[in-house]
């Protein structure tokens, strides 16, 4: 929706793609603009390589309840629906099952014990096993509330409706 954001007066910056690479320089050098400055990013980021968030340094973070996680990013598929293959180029890229438990592990210790982890990938099943792997491994160790907020209707089947049990699933976003 850049075109109809770009009418926007509120709106000094769009990021085009992946923010990474450029938001700290935006942030750093931000100024109001009397037009929208639109920022596109042809870098693809590899999600091993983003460091855990520092949600000790947010405002009020003591009040944070939620965590939201990526086990990947992106997705190959281009339905009409989703703006996902725009911003990732239909690249999918996964995380290591055991550094996301690892994530969540610190979340849980340095944030607190008892968040809901909210599960933001855009496409968790290209790869199911990896996913599988990933909710053996939080029902194993976690033991939290989570959420999905991104599944294919068509990876739905027995199998993951009974790891998204085990796990403590109580919401999955589908895409039909």
């Amino acid at each position: 929706y850049t075109e109809e954001l770009e009418k926007d007066r509120n709106i000094d910056f769009i990021v085009v793609g992946e923010a990474e690479p450029v938001i700290i320089d935006v942030i750093e050098n931000s100024k109001r603009n009397k037009k929208v400055r639109v920022i596109k990013t042809k870098t693809i980021v590899n999600p091993d390589k983003i460091p855990y968030p520092n949600y000790r340094s947010f405002y009020k973070w003591k009040f944070i309840r939620s965590y939201p996680i990526m086990t990947s990013r992106g997705c190959p598929f281009r339905c009409s629906f989703c703006p996902v293959a725009h911003v990732s180029q239909k690249r999918w890229r996964p995380r290591d099952p055991e550094d996301c438990i690892r994530e969540i592990e610190l979340a849980k210790k340095e944030i607190n014990p008892y968040l809901h982890i909210l599960i933001q990938d855009d496409n968790p099943l290209v790869i199911p096993e990896r996913f599988y792997k990933f909710l053996e491994l939080f029902a194993k160790n976690i033991r939290l509330r989570i959420s999905i907020t991104n599944l294919r209707a068509d990876n739905v089947n027995d199998k993951i409706l009974n790891l998204l049990k085990k796990a403590g699933c109580n919401s999955v976003g589908l895409g039909v």
